[in-house]
């Protein structure tokens, strides 16, 4: 099979009787993480949708890797007495954990931290599988509900589409107000990188106009490389400002000198114009995330009306989302 011809090709000369042997998906439940689909790309991806964790994106593998960071938090982890800890505490990590839409950063106006995306079961989940010209698409869907009895009515429709022979994973939502009042809707993406594709010394290259920390963290000296591991619990958050936008879309990307490998995170600039770096270089922790969002998660700017977040008028709906890609780099 040659790159040109793609999975696809196999089956229009008859070699593959069906497509499911280039990208089988499937769908069970997981007793610690609950709905899950499982979905393995020929020549690209292999990826987990946790469905009862806001259709976001738990392990992913990329060449024989994992490359997604996971938390050292039990799967699952409850009280005892059976509701669920805090934010922290049950986070499992993941490639991508959604924060929002009712609250990103630290607990604000009743909501907890980061919002109750990740923590909200998504309804009328499905899948379709289909050839597309030379290659195999698999998309994944679903909506996840932000509504109050009250209150808030807000909904995500969710498409997650991914392909043979490449490398890449979409995620795009759109994101609606259907209750009769304005409300703010802040959303921030939590793409988390972890070993064995980031190790010490790894490079992060974002083009900004100037890079902001949150606090000074000594064991994080600079944003562009990640440092040695420590053995503190320390961690470190930057804002990027002015990050810079090509046909209006904005990237970061992650190298990987040990596997000789590249991330490229992009993302609709008009939709996420702030970009956070989160840094958590501890022993046993040992993350980087790569965070666009359309908020303020620290600084004055929080301090305003809806912490900074934007408003969504009745009726009114916005498009985003991010696409992360991997692939080899030879660069030194």
């Amino acid at each position: 099979m040659t790159s040109e011809q793609g999975s696809g090709g196999l089956v229009h000369e008859g070699l593959i009787s069906r497509i499911d042997a280039l990208a089988p998906v499937r769908e069970f439940v997981d007793p610690r993480q609950g709905r899950m689909i499982d979905v393995r790309l020929a020549g690209g991806l292999s990826f987990e949708v946790l469905a009862d964790r806001g259709l976001d994106l738990g392990a992913v593998w990329w060449a024989g890797h994992p490359v997604a960071w996971r938390s050292p938090q039990p799967l699952g982890q409850v009280y005892p007495n059976g509701a669920e800890e805090p934010w922290l505490t049950r986070w499992s990590g993941g490639m991508l954990t959604t924060c929002g839409p009712d609250n990103i950063g630290p607990a604000r106006d009743g909501y907890g931290l980061h919002g109750s995306h990740h923590g909200t079961p998504a309804r009328d989940v499905a899948w379709n599988r289909e050839i597309r010209g030379e290659h195999v698409v698999v998309v994944v869907s679903g909506t996840i509900d932000n509504v109050e009895t009250f209150g808030r009515r807000v909904t995500i429709h969710r498409e997650i589409e991914a392909s043979t022979d490449h490398a890449s994973i979409e995620v795009r939502d759109s994101i609606r107000n259907d209750g009769f009042t304005p409300v703010p809707v802040p959303i921030l993406y939590h793409v988390n990188f972890g070993a064995p594709f980031l190790e010490p010394g790894g490079r992060i290259d974002i083009a900004s106009a100037r890079t902001a920390a949150r606090d000074e963290q000594p064991g994080v000296p600079d944003h562009r490389r990640m440092p040695p591991v420590t053995e503190s619990m320390a961690e470190a958050v930057f804002e990027h400002v002015g990050v810079a936008s090509t046909s209006g879309r904005s990237n970061a990307v992650v190298h990987s000198s040990i596997l000789h490998a590249r991330a490229t995170l992009s993302w609709t600039s008009a939709s996420l114009p702030r970009l956070f770096q989160w840094v958590w270089p501890a022993r046993g922790g040992w993350a980087l995330g790569i965070e666009p969002a359309n908020a303020p998660l620290f600084g004055p700017d929080r301090e305003g009306p809806h912490a900074g977040a934007p408003i969504l008028e009745p009726g009114a709906s916005v498009d985003t989302g991010v696409r992360i890609e991997f692939a080899r780099d030879e660069a030194p």
